[in-house]
């Protein structure tokens, strides 16, 4: 193990620094990490990426040449703010090198620490720079899941490519990668746009539902292409709710604006953001995720010429840096560089009362430990955005995301467009997690619609039984 590990690592329980061996050791505490063919582990032991049940080289169609190109477009975009060679560099969420190989073999480096959460995909990334002939001398691998034991003032270049919307407490992450770099240091991210995938997502979701009696789409195609907007659209709709994203593997889309107040907060002092791609970029990205969805041949041709079709649409109100499906973030310590301001908030105005449609099963029960349960399932349709179905009772308020995909109610009550496509969709409350009660039954409770705003609506009054059993509330009305 290179020496230049110890003087970039600590302990992160007490601080200490390494001596490494066949394990990591502490001389401090002596508490050790192992160390597997050639990585060090410092992650928790329930550390998980649902990537490593993929073949993530052929989903996200990674190879050498790819690698290269990648890499070439980033220094390309960047120009001179990056340094043409490097003393130390800390790559965190590596994967299996899409950045790595590129960067080691382009640009002289002498300390490289390549890390990410799964010690498979370092596994591959290691094997990978192997076989493409990057020297091993100076380049370490550690899994890292964010912990604090990376010393301070140590890196000069900090990178990471599609990795921060992985993270759900991204803000702590980009604190400790803040005090590890050096002061004239230079940290670059890459993250997907969100202004782009609302666009992106729109424009698909017109092209699901004018799909439904297209003999090209099969059941397959029609539930795949489902299932991808519905995670899609989760994410767009629950931007920062920890409760519906914690479990989740992709868990935000960033704009710039909340990239830029993130880093000023963690202690960067300038940020710069670059968009990653144009214009011609739009329809690239849907190929990519195409093959990503898995629909036929068929399918998949007709999806991409009709969202050709459909770009100048929901795409035409994009400032130009928003029509790059991704944004390069380059952050420094210093107060030297650009940041972007937030746009004033537009105030709410007031109006008409929202309408609803609902379809609402109510159901309670006991769990293994006999505490009373209660779940929600149906759909909730309102010419506002529908965040959640809350069950209030007793001072407390049950919440269920209103996300799942309902084509068929869509369909029925969205036919002449007067709630927007993508809201009136995604109008299926996700209620198969019961959430455990407090009282003994036999409770009057309100229904109750939670907009986007915070703002919540009464739709009606329900009576939950005293004992377990099923409460059916319907009402549903054309709009």
């Amino acid at each position: 193990m290179h020496p230049d590990l110890a003087a970039l690592l600590i302990c992160p329980e007490c601080k200490g620094g390494f001596a490494f061996d066949a394990v990591a050791t502490c001389g401090s505490c002596a508490r050790s990490y192992p160390v597997a063919d050639g990585i060090v582990s410092m992650t928790r032991a329930d550390a998980y990426t649902a990537l490593d049940e993929i073949d993530y080289d052929a989903v996200y169609r990674l190879s050498s040449d790819a690698s290269h190109a990648f890499v070439r477009s980033c220094l390309s975009m960047l120009g001179d703010r990056m340094p043409s060679t490097i003393d130390t560099f800390l790559e965190i969420g590596a994967g299996t090198g899409q950045f790595t190989l590129g960067f080691l073999k382009q640009v002289p480096t002498r300390t490289a620490v390549v890390t990410d959460i799964s010690s498979s995909m370092l596994g591959a990334c290691r094997r990978r720079l192997v076989e493409n002939g990057v020297p091993s001398a100076g380049v370490h691998f550690v899994t890292w899941d964010g912990a604090d034991c990376l010393r301070r003032d140590a890196f000069q270049l900090i990178a990471g490519f599609s990795v921060l919307h992985h993270v759900l407490d991204f803000q702590t992450m980009l604190a400790t990668l803040a005090g590890a770099m050096r002061q004239n240091g230079i940290a670059v991210f890459l993250e997907p746009n969100y202004r782009f995938h609302l666009a992106l997502i729109d424009t698909v979701c017109e092209i699901f539902v004018a799909t439904q009696d297209d003999p090209c789409w099969s059941a397959e195609d029609r539930l795949a292409l489902s299932d991808w907007l519905f995670e899609n659209n989760t994410n767009l709709r629950f931007r920062g709710d920890a409760e519906v994203l914690a479990g989740r593997e992709d868990k935000h889309l960033f704009d710039g604006d909340q990239l830029a107040h993130a880093a000023s907060a963690a202690g960067f002092g300038s940020v710069e953001l670059v968009p990653f791609g144009g214009r011609s970029e739009c329809y690239v990205a849907l190929e990519v995720y195409s093959n990503q969805i898995g629909l036929r041949d068929e399918a998949r041709a007709d999806l991409l010429d009709r969202f050709s079709r459909l770009l100048p649409g929901n795409f035409g109100h994009l400032a130009d840096e928003d029509l790059a499906p991704s944004t390069l973030i380059v952050l420094r310590r210093d107060g030297n560089g650009n940041r972007r301001r937030s746009a004033n908030q537009v105030p709410i105005r007031g109006g008409a009362a929202p309408r609803f449609a609902y379809d609402i099963v109510i159901t309670t029960g006991h769990d293994s430990e006999g505490e009373w349960t209660l779940t929600a399932q149906g759909w909730v349709l309102g010419d506002t955005d529908v965040r959640y179905l809350a069950i209030s009772l007793d001072g407390a308020a049950y919440r269920f995301p209103v996300q799942a995909i309902r084509p068929d109610v869509n369909n029925a009550f969205n036919a002449r467009r007067v709630h927007p496509l993508r809201r009136s969709l995604f109008c299926g409350v996700a209620g198969a997690t019961p959430r455990r009660l407090t009282w003994t039954g036999g409770r009057a409770a309100g229904l109750l619609a939670v907009a986007a705003d915070g703002r919540e609506f009464l739709l009606a009054q329900v009576e939950l039984p005293q004992q377990p059993g099923i409460v059916t509330t319907t009402r549903v009305e054309a709009t």
